[in-house]
């Protein structure tokens, strides 16, 4: 997915040495991609919760510099609701967000992407 939408670009780690699955850059706009897989833990486990907190924090840190992300998460299609609430909640954590497209996308049977975009909030 990362790599579909132009974040071509691999990363080590976050600015905190954390790895999410996939971290990847788009070149063009410096648009940051943070991915995860969900395929064994839900939604409403506190442990995943508080670290994709983490990562969206993160998300945040980068958007306040002036650039672009995109949280996505690959899930199991029965609890893809579930996980566009979590990065819901993700995103209204975040005081850097004006604009923060969400969507989910089956991409094969049992399994779907739910993603948002994120754009720096006007000052």
């Amino acid at each position: 997915m990362a790599t579909l939408t132009g974040h071509r670009y691999p990363l080590t780690g976050l600015a905190d040495g954390s790895r999410p699955d996939v971290l990847q850059l788009r070149q063009g706009d410096a648009s940051l991609f943070i991915g995860d897989a969900k395929a064994t833990e839900t939604p409403g486990n506190s442990a995943t919760l508080t670290r994709l907190m983490h990562y969206g924090d993160c998300l945040s840190g980068w958007l306040s510099t002036g650039n672009p992300g995109v949280f996505a998460l690959a899930v199991q299609d029965a609890e893809a609701s579930g996980w566009m609430g979590v990065l819901h909640q993700i995103t209204q954590r975040s005081r850097a967000v004006s604009y923060a497209y969400g969507r989910i996308d089956r991409i094969e049977i049992g399994t779907a992407v739910v993603w948002q975009s994120f754009m720096l909030a006007a000052r």
